[in-house]
């Protein structure tokens, strides 16, 4: 078989999983794409009661017509909660890396930068082991997938091989059950491979020089591997990326600001870098564009409207708290390392420090943001609310994050996908920075 010959070479360490192949199919065996290849798992068994969605098989066009290499076109689910497979389907070789994380507990795939050619929907239900997975852009040239597990696991295998003749190349992982010792006994043993000493760096961040004009900044909240909310028809990574754009449009008409976005595509951006950015650029606003949801069918069908959030140690309610608390974990559910609490006691004394007049300034701003939206947007019930967000570390720029409805709600979905709607909020916006910095202007004279 051609899979006996195309099998990549996996390496094993306390990293995880790595390998790579530098094989090419034989003409008799090309990569294609259509969804007809069986449901055996090829070099590593059988792929029990399995779940299979996408392409996975062969070429629209016939055998004879290759894939790119990065692309992903079709995933398979099989197993049961003893041993779970994934494997995903590839137009050719690939370098990948794979490894087991907990709290949460999940697994995180790292390809080259790749084109996810699979089903609407694919990653939302799982199977054995594996709750769901979501993938997407991590960062320039590198894609990842995050697969969510049902509790810890580690990784039996992984190869990636190919198949019988006429499929593609397959990327296998196999997933057992471990222990939360075993798990951070493996995570202790990474970190200490990867202890550097902690030595000053004497030399300050570099900076971009300020211009003449305010630089405002729009950050499209999620992106890439985190997509965010789900609706019932777009993800709030898509949504709210559209809207973003619209008020850099609107902005940008103006011709009184320097406009900064965040992410301009689909790719992932850290909460530190979205931070980074701002500070990097000298930015006298950051404006952070998020759609809401809720949990509870109950309470989606009933709650709605748009809410504008500051900066606040504390939450000014649960669901406040709630909010803060998933938006900040975007980073740990893709894959990042996250700071430790010496680096947050550091940022927050920082904070403490420098926040006191750009507090003010965020207070302001998010008022004449309310009057504006009021105008033709519906708000929620409170729509003046605080948090810890992450994102709105801004020290030395006033920040405010918008909710801009509830993806949720099926009215407020339907209502926020239309470019006229996300045309009236970009002008909503843009009038309420024009307010804001006449307000300061006045305030210095």
């Amino acid at each position: 078989m051609a899979g006996a010959e195309g099998r990549s070479e996996p390496s094993r360490s306390v990293r995880g999983w790595s390998g790579s192949t530098e094989v090419r199919p034989t003409p008799e065996a090309r990569p294609s794409v259509d969804g007809k290849a069986g449901a055996t798992v090829s070099g590593g068994g059988t792929a029990r009661s399995s779940r299979r969605n996408g392409a996975g098989g062969k070429s629209k066009s016939g055998a004879g017509t290759p894939e790119p290499a990065n692309v992903v076109l079709g995933h398979e689910i099989g197993g049961d909660t003893a041993l779970t497979s994934f494997g995903l389907w590839l137009g050719g070789p690939a370098d990948f890396h794979v490894r087991s994380l907990s709290d949460p507990p999940r697994v995180i795939l790292d390809l080259p930068e790749t084109q996810f050619r699979l089903a609407e929907g694919a990653g939302r239900e799982g199977k054995g082991l594996i709750e769901a997975f979501r993938f997407g852009l991590i960062e320039a040239g590198k894609s990842r997938v995050v697969i969510d597990t049902t509790g810890p696991v580690r990784v039996t295998r992984a190869e990636l091989i190919l198949a019988q003749a006429g499929e593609a190349f397959r990327l296998e992982i196999e997933l057992a059950p471990t222990t939360a010792g075993e798990m951070a006994g493996a995570e202790l043993a990474e970190a200490a491979l990867n202890l550097k000493p902690m030595i000053p760096d004497p030399k300050p961040m570099p900076r971009i020089e300020l211009p003449a004009r305010p630089v405002i900044v729009v950050d499209a909240g999620h992106g890439g591997i985190d997509s965010g909310a789900s609706g019932s028809r777009i993800a709030e990574k898509d949504l709210v990326l559209a809207v973003a754009q619209h008020v850099e449009r609107a902005l940008k008409e103006a011709r009184a600001y320097d406009v900064v976005m965040t992410r301009t595509k689909d790719v992932f951006v850290s909460l530190d870098e979205r931070v980074a950015i701002a500070r990097a650029h000298n930015a006298d606003l950051f404006v952070s564009v998020h759609a809401d949801s809720l949990a509870s069918r109950e309470a989606a069908r009933s709650v709605r409207g748009a809410t504008v959030y500051t900066l606040a140690d504390q939450a000014t309610d649960e669901l406040t708290r709630q909010e803060a608390d998933k938006e900040n974990a975007v980073d740990l559910l893709a894959g990042l390392p996250v700071s430790t609490a010496a680096d947050d006691q550091v940022r927050d004394i920082l904070l403490d420090l420098m926040r006191r007049e750009t507090s003010i300034f965020s207070g302001q701003f998010r008022e004449s943001l309310i009057s504006e939206l009021r105008t033709g947007v519906l708000l929620s019930r409170d729509p003046r609310r605080s948090g810890p967000f992450k994102v709105l570390r801004q020290p030395s720029s006033p920040a405010v994050l918008v909710e801009l409805g509830y993806i949720s709600n099926v009215e407020d979905e339907r209502i926020m996908m239309k470019p006229q709607w996300q045309s009236k909020v970009a002008a909503a916006v843009a009038h309420a920075v024009r307010e804001h910095f006449q307000q300061r202007l006045a305030q210095r004279r």
